[in-house]
């Protein structure tokens, strides 16, 4: 079997009925961020389970208190917050405020402090790197990475803030749970999958300049040898986790210069030919595998970075005329 580079993400408790111990724990997890309580505590607890070791940081934490302000200087890293339950006002100066219920869904900002007044409040919290986030962006749209910046602390609309609490919730139950050998959990492509599924849905939900960026001229022509370039890059390296970045590196050229080229020559996009390319990796081993070795259709699926199986079964299909299972069976 191939090797997708596996990297075992640990889920991590911690919990206390100390004010002062929290304190600590979240100015250290989340820089720049304090606490203030405003009231009697009485009976108190604060619990986070987060998960370490993946491209990205996901975090449960619960807090039970009677009431409490918080601030946080301006987060580094994009970061999201979804409102599991509890009441949670949130402000900051020039990018709104919000009153939130259990469901809605809010944005750490990156350029100015935020305030907050909460009560009994259970987060999810997902944090994207930077970087990779902003390629993404490059992506999609021309603008360049370091001009990526997000300009307010709620979402567009609320059909995107209800995918985004629902995408939230999916990744987190593949992550949070007793079963250790949750395929999330450990394989790196489809941690990959997740973390470009997670940074797309942030840029179309929450806004940034990424939506509202003037158009940009395209690159100019592309030589096939680029592409080739890029082509045998995707062939060696398809059990890895890769990236656009990673695809426009190989050939020389910017990542918006790679998409063009992709699409002028080939008639897709590098990361269709990057799962095209998996999906055959899938075909061939389940050709390969013989009865009673114990290869299974879902085994495959999720070491070629497929994280569900129905798509998968889906994709296979309209590739090659039947489903993966009859394959394996055959």
């Amino acid at each position: 079997m191939p090797d997708d580079g596996l990297h075992l993400i640990d889920v991590v408790e911690f919990e206390t009925s100390q004010p002062e111990v929290t304190y600590e724990y979240v100015h250290k997890a989340y820089v720049g961020y304090q606490i203030r309580y405003s009231v009697p505590l009485g009976d108190y607890r604060f619990r986070a389970r987060s998960c370490v070791g993946g491209p990205f940081r996901y975090d449960i934490t619960d807090h039970l208190i009677g009431r409490a302000e918080a601030t946080t200087n301006p987060f580094r890293e994009p970061t999201f917050g979804t409102l599991l339950k509890g009441h949670l006002h949130v402000q900051a100066e020039g990018l709104g405020e919000a009153a939130l219920r259990p469901g809605d869904s809010f944005m750490y900002p990156s350029s100015q402090r935020m305030s907050a007044r909460f009560e009994n409040c259970e987060i999810a919290t997902v944090q994207l790197p930077r970087e990779r986030t902003a390629a993404i962006a490059a992506t999609g749209s021309g603008i360049e990475p370091a001009d990526l910046r997000f300009d307010s602390i709620t979402p567009v609309s609320p059909s995107t803030a209800r995918y985004w609490q629902s995408l939230v919730t999916y990744v987190g139950r593949q992550l949070i749970t007793p079963d250790q050998q949750a395929p999330l959990r450990h394989s790196a492509l489809l941690q990959s999958s997740a973390f470009d599924m997670l940074a797309a849905a942030a840029l179309t939900v929450f806004p940034n300049t990424a939506m509202t960026a003037a158009h940009v001229p395209g690159p100019g022509w592309v030589a096939p040898a680029a592409v080739r370039r890029a082509v045998a890059f995707i062939d060696e390296h398809a059990d890895r986790d890769i990236s656009a970045t990673d695809i426009a590196a190989s050939a020389n050229v910017t990542v918006r210069a790679i998409q063009l080229a992709f699409r002028r020559h080939l008639g897709t996009t590098p990361s269709a030919y990057l799962r095209r390319v998996r999906l055959d990796h899938a075909h061939q081993q389940l050709c390969a595998a013989s009865r009673g070795d114990g290869v299974t259709v879902t085994e495959v699926a999720t070491r070629w970075g497929f994280a569900s199986p129905s798509r998968f079964a889906s994709s296979y299909r309209d590739a090659y005329g039947v489903l993966p299972s009859y394959t394996l069976r055959s």
